[in-house]
């Protein structure tokens, strides 16, 4: 028979022990990666099952190389064959907002995840001059957030992407000696030269070509004859005068078709 006395308490309830085994239990919730027993953290959060660098999974799936060609005098490019202007005045911002205009739509991103923000940071080469027929490999930094399984993500990809560097047709007929028209001031007038420069170079479409100095007066030659024939319709408007149109045969397409060349006299009534 047992003598009855004062019942004597575990050690354990004293010493803190399931203080420990709380810890150690805390301990064992966090996850780790299977594959390399990284500890599941804020930083590396655990994508189904495993770490970031053990994981397959990709905010970005595949990505299609746009075709990315930038005209080196005006910054203008082609997109879908037509060809659209400069967005920035600077010249390497220009290319930056270009690239990131087309190049993310050629994205193509996990089908279960949110994406939540695309920044993209272009590392232009060292020594880069842009010239025509100049066409380096530019890299190009992803940097992709979004939501994934109620995770946070945050993914950064470079790729390698090709620009082409040329001059765009407006550009190539500025600096070439191409012309459809030829505009006769008769006489020299300083304030009829100066109104014509001054139209012709708000439009991006239409050139001078070339400017003789003549004793007579002044020949400008323009690369578009139907510009010209509305522009001396703006001149006499404004400075009066007459005009005299002639043209001249200068070729015959394959098709039979003859092109011409016209010039348009225009004639003050008197000097300015």
């Amino acid at each position: 028979m047992l003598e009855k006395g004062p019942i004597k308490k575990r050690k354990y309830q004293k010493s803190g022990w399931c203080c420990f085994c709380y810890n150690n239990i805390d301990k064992m919730r966090k996850k780790f990666c299977p594959r390399c027993g990284r500890e599941e953290s804020e930083d590396n959060p655990l994508i189904d099952e495993f770490c970031k660098k053990c994981s397959n999974m990709s905010l970005i799936e595949e990505y299609k190389d746009p075709k990315v060609r930038i005209c080196t005098n005006c910054g203008s490019y082609y997109s879908r064959n037509s060809l659209l202007p400069a967005l920035d005045d600077d010249f390497e911002e220009n290319i930056s907002k270009i690239i990131e205009e087309m190049l993310i739509p050629k994205l193509k991103f996990n089908s279960s995840a949110e994406i939540r923000r695309v920044e993209t940071e272009v590392e232009l080469p060292d020594k880069f001059t842009p010239a025509p027929k100049n066409n380096p490999r530019i890299n190009i930094n992803l940097f992709v957030s979004g939501i994934y399984n109620k995770k946070i993500l945050k993914e950064k990809k470079t790729i390698s992407l090709k620009i082409n560097f040329m001059l765009c047709k407006r550009c190539s007929l500025k600096d070439s000696k191409y012309y459809e028209a030829i505009l006769q001031i008769r006489p020299n007038s300083e304030n009829v030269i100066r109104f014509v420069n001054g139209v012709i170079d708000q439009r991006k479409d239409v050139f001078i070509t070339k400017e003789d100095r003549l004793k007579e007066g002044t020949d400008l030659y323009i690369t578009s004859q139907r510009y010209t024939r509305s522009l001396i319709s703006r001149l006499k408007e404004k400075f009066g005068g007459e005009v005299t149109i002639t043209k001249k045969l200068y070729s015959q397409r394959k098709d039979g078709k003859k092109l011409y060349r016209s010039t348009f006299l225009f004639r003050l009534s008197k000097p300015l």
